[in-house]
C-alpha cells in the first residue's frame, strides 16, 4: 500500500514538475516551491544550485529603521516594572478615611462607601465588625492586595476597589 501512494505520488510530482517547466512566464516563488517540493536531498540541492545559476539576484542594502524616542521619561520606564521602586514611585502606603454607607452582600462580605467617595468590596471570608461612621486605615500589602483595618481593632480583611 504504501509503495503504491510513493508511486502515485512521484508520478505526480513529477508530471507536475514537467507542467511546472514547461511554462515559459514562471516568478521566482514558484520555481523555489518547485524546487522545495523535491523529495531527494541531492537532487533538491542540485535544483536550487540551477536556480540560483539562472537567476541573477541583485542584494540591495536592507534600510535601517530606527525610532526616536517620545520622550525621555518614556526611555526611562521602558521594561522597568520589575525593578525595586522607591519611595517617591511607590506614592501612598496607606490611607485613613470614614464608612459613609455599609452594604452586606447574600456571602456576607461588605462593600464599604467611603467619605472620599470610593467604594471596596471585600475578598475572602474574614469576618471584622463595622458600621457607618467608623474610622478605617487601608494599607497596601505585598502583590497589590489592600488590607482595611478598623481604627482601635487588629482585625483586618482584605478589599478590593470598586470605583
Amino acid at each position: 500500500m504504501k509503495i503504491l501512494i510513493l508511486t502515485f505520488s512521484g508520478l505526480f510530482l513529477g508530471a507536475w514538475s514537467l507542467a511546472a517547466s514547461a511554462s515559459t512566464e514562471m516568478s521566482l516563488s514558484a520555481k523555489l516551491v518547485k524546487c522545495g517540493d523535491v523529495a531527494l536531498p541531492n537532487e533538491r540541492l542540485a535544483c536550487f544550485d540551477d536556480l540560483l545559476a539562472k537567476t541573477s539576484v541583485v542584494k540591495k542594502p536592507t534600510p535601517i529603521v530606527q525610532t526616536q524616542p517620545k520622550k525621555s521619561k518614556d526611555v526611562d520606564d521602558f521594561a522597568k516594572e520589575h525593578l525595586k521602586k522607591t519611595s517617591a514611585d511607590e506614592g501612598l502606603d496607606s490611607i485613613t478615611s470614614t464608612i459613609r454607607k455599609l452594604k452586606k452582600l447574600i456571602r456576607g462580605q461588605w462593600v464599604i462607601s467611603l467619605e472620599n467617595g470610593q467604594q471596596w468590596q471585600q475578598k475572602g471570608g474574614n469576618k471584622i465588625k463595622l458600621k457607618v461612621g467608623d474610622t478605617i486605615r487601608m494599607e497596601k500589602g505585598a502583590m497589590g492586595v489592600v488590607y482595611l483595618y478598623k481604627e482601635g481593632s487588629n482585625r483586618n480583611i482584605r478589599v478590593k476597589r470598586l470605583k
